[in-house]
């Protein structure tokens, strides 16, 4: 079996386990799949992105990656009694 079908297979159960977790428990943690590519657009390249929630497989497209950012950041609240000063460097 080649290194991609056993990642094909890893990934499905992965979902799979994601997708369960989702609904049979309210979990602390966002789970997501993201994708990057270039576009030639006007002769010039842009990068395009993806995002996929894993656990409902909602996806989202993004015409640059401060959009996909922008996104991220409002999947993560913030609690300002649990602030942690180190991560933020």
């Amino acid at each position: 079996m080649s290194r991609f079908h056993i990642f094909k297979r890893f990934f499905r159960n992965f979902v799979k386990f994601a997708q369960e977790d989702a609904v049979t428990e309210k979990s602390t943690y966002q789970l997501f799949m993201v994708r990057f590519w270039h576009e030639e657009n006007d002769q010039k390249m842009i990068w395009r992105c993806r995002v996929k929630d894993v656990r409902t497989g909602q996806e989202i497209g993004f015409t640059s990656p401060d959009d996909l950012w922008a996104f991220l950041q409002k999947q993560m609240p913030v609690d300002s009694s649990s602030s942690h000063p180190e991560r933020n460097n």
